[in-house]
């Protein structure tokens, strides 16, 4: 059984072209689920890498300062 606009449907007993076009809304759906899902993981690893540069930066500075004042 499907619902499509709020009407309920056997979907053996639709023509083919509509499962096709079911099937495909269904892959599409998955597809940007993932790709939601993909776009947080980079979110994440790009806050971590600018995270991971500040520091880098700053340990690079300190290090510099403790040179100059030897």
């Amino acid at each position: 059984m499907i619902s499509i606009d709020g009407k309920d449907y056997d979907e053996n007993a639709l023509p083919e072209a509509a499962k096709i076009q079911i099937n495909r809304i269904m892959q599409l759906r998955n597809e940007l689920v993932e790709l939601h899902m993909v776009t947080e993981e980079r979110r994440i690893a790009l806050s971590a890498r600018e995270q991971e540069l500040v520091r880098l930066i700053k340990v690079s500075e300190e290090g510099q300062k403790d040179d100059g004042a030897a």
